[in-house]
């Protein structure tokens, strides 16, 4: 072996307990039916039968390839916020996160979907916890006999289900624990709604709704598993009135909001991708009529500088113009006759240098033009 096995059948393995059920929508007359619990605990200060908390979750994929939620408690949570140091809602990151998604999500007058469904992923949710003997559990009857804890998800329902509690205990009735006392039953179902009818975004989605709930007040007894010494080995308090320090939070918004930079090198192990900057090619500029050698065979009007396209040229003035007529009338008349040397060898006849006075008005009025 090289490491420890994570599932050993001779090891003991110490698994936090599994007690949360998620109520899920059954048919016409189908209940959970449950015995609620009350009952203060000698481990933490709780003093009201539910916990009440916020908390931000998420859904990840662990080792096995499963889909699970991981979630830390806000310190936003009345509990938590009574004992914190600070100020609990900017001090938790996921808070600061998701409020200012939502303030893009505002200014972008409720356009931008990306700030939406990031304010809606991460900003701290809702959650009453309330504890319970399973008397019937339609879904999954494993659970019937134990106890367990199911959770309020909307404030409107809570608030509802605290309302009947009131009201059945303010008429004399006993709800909570196994002496002579009534069962408390709850009922979902599927609901489809029509989102956009009519137009061409319109969707259906279904859902599940709270359909019922109340108190079986016609049936008063005892359930004789609901003992102290039972209460006192659920973990409730354990589970779920914990609190979640400022480095869990910290590492919860590092794990799974902030965008990691270890994939950048170090910086001596960087490369400089910054191409540098073609050099341009230096070109001399030169007047617009120079005196050169006239080579044998070669056109005296094509060795002249001229726009090939690859320069761009300069536009000239009027005077400028007038300036460059002079200067090459100029050098018509300042060109020295050529000078005579005696042939060696075989005579060859030199070439007429078109530059010279024999040129006529009219070629240098065609190579003028030709130049401007």
């Amino acid at each position: 072996m090289t490491e420890l096995p994570k599932k050993a059948k001779s090891a003991e393995n110490v698994r936090k307990p599994n007690l949360m059920m998620f109520l899920k929508p059954t048919a016409e007359k189908e209940y959970y039916r449950f015995r609620l619990l009350g009952f203060r605990s000698a481990k933490s200060d709780r003093d009201f039968p539910f916990i009440e908390r916020y908390k931000h979750e998420v859904w990840t994929e662990g080792e096995d390839g499963k889909r699970h939620t991981e979630s830390v408690v806000c310190p936003v949570t009345p509990f938590v916020k009574a004992k914190w140091n600070g100020d609990p809602m900017n001090d938790c990151p996921l808070c600061r996160f998701a409020n200012a998604n939502f303030g893009a999500w505002k200014s972008s007058n409720w356009k931008d979907k990306e700030a939406a469904k990031k304010n809606r992923e991460f900003g701290r949710k809702f959650e009453a916890i309330i504890p319970v003997y399973v008397v019937s559990d339609p879904t999954y009857p494993q659970n019937n006999g134990h106890m367990r804890t199911f959770a309020f998800y909307d404030k409107e329902e809570y608030k509802a289900f605290k309302d009947l509690v009131n009201k059945y205990t303010g008429a004399g009735n006993v709800v909570f624990n196994g002496k002579q006392a009534i069962d408390f039953y709850i009922r979902y179902e599927l609901k489809e709604e029509v989102k956009n009818e009519g137009q061409p975004n319109e969707y259906r989605w279904k859902h599940p709704v709270l359909a019922r709930m109340g108190f079986a007040d016609k049936k008063v007894y005892d359930i004789p598993a609901i003992t102290k010494e039972a209460v006192d080995q659920f973990p409730f308090d354990d589970t779920y009135y914990v609190a979640s320090t400022m480095s869990e939070l910290e590492d919860f918004y590092n794990r799974h909001v902030k965008i990691s930079n270890d994939d950048i090198p170090d910086e001596d192990e960087e490369i400089n991708l910054v191409p540098q900057k073609k050099q341009e090619p230096i070109v001399q500029k030169t007047n617009a009529i120079e005196k050169s050698e006239v080579k044998v065979d070669s056109d005296p009007v094509s060795d002249l500088p001229f726009d090939d396209g690859s320069e761009e040229q300069a536009v000239k003035s009027d005077k400028e113009v007038e300036e460059d007529i002079n200067d090459l009338l100029e050098e018509e008349d300042e060109t020295p006759p050529a000078k005579k040397e005696e042939p060696k060898g075989e005579i060859l006849e030199a070439p007429k240098d078109p530059m010279k006075t024999e040129t006529s008005d009219d070629d240098i009025d065609s190579l003028l033009n030709d130049i401007l």
